[in-house]
């Protein structure tokens, strides 16, 4: 199986693009992308959703055989993150409700002490 980072510079080669190109479209630092051709570091997760999504293959793909040009649908929001994503948000947003009935609570204490005072 093929490095990562031969696979990269061969799909940025098929795509006409540089390493400046890729980091625009990205938001990936130039350096960075050098680092990943130059087999000196392996992107994180977020960083090679971004390189699968401007190069529009799949994000499995770089770690198997599967060619990465090969054509299908790009998987945007993987069900799992979608369910991890959605329940985070869940409880932000209890928590949030549940900070807004404390300061409820802690505006009427302190009217309740201003008119004692």
């Amino acid at each position: 199986m093929e490095s990562f980072s031969s696979r990269l510079v061969a799909l940025m080669e098929e795509r006409g693009m540089n390493q400046r190109d890729l980091s625009r479209a990205t938001g990936i630092s130039q350096g960075t992308i050098s680092k990943y051709i130059n087999k000196r570091q392996m992107p994180k997760s977020r960083e090679l959703y971004a390189i699968s999504k401007v190069l529009e293959v799949q994000m499995e793909s770089w770690f198997d055989d599967t060619p990465l040009s090969a054509p299908g649908p790009m998987d945007s929001k993987p069900k799992v993150m979608v369910a991890s994503l959605d329940a985070k948000i869940n409880r932000l947003k209890q928590n949030a409700a549940e900070a807004a009935v404390s300061v409820e609570k802690l505006l009427a204490a302190i009217k309740k002490l201003e008119g004692a005072l």
